[in-house]
């Protein structure tokens, strides 16, 4: 005697039927009543940028170069002196 299955086989609706369409109530909710946070900030200047829209003034190549130079040198100066200290003995 073979045992018999207790589950029965679930038609499950699509996608589309499934979820709910949170798009409109999402920005609707944020026309209401904005909250400014981080997150929409970045929301909005990157919908800027891929407009085109030119929001502020660059950093030039050359001071981007300088900042990582002198930021990691930093960094790595004081990894350097904390191994010296901590090896020296």
């Amino acid at each position: 005697m073979a045992a018999q299955p207790k589950l029965q086989p679930v038609e499950l609706p699509h996608r589309e039927e499934a979820l709910p369409r949170l798009g409109p109530i999402i920005s609707e909710a944020m026309a209401q009543d904005p909250v400014a946070s981080p997150a929409l900030a970045l929301q909005s200047a990157l919908s800027d940028a891929f407009a085109g829209v030119d929001i502020a003034p660059r950093w030039s190549a050359r001071r981007t170069l300088a900042f990582a130079v002198i930021t990691c040198g930093a960094f790595w100066a004081g990894v350097g002196l904390v191994a010296v200290r901590v090896f020296a003995h």
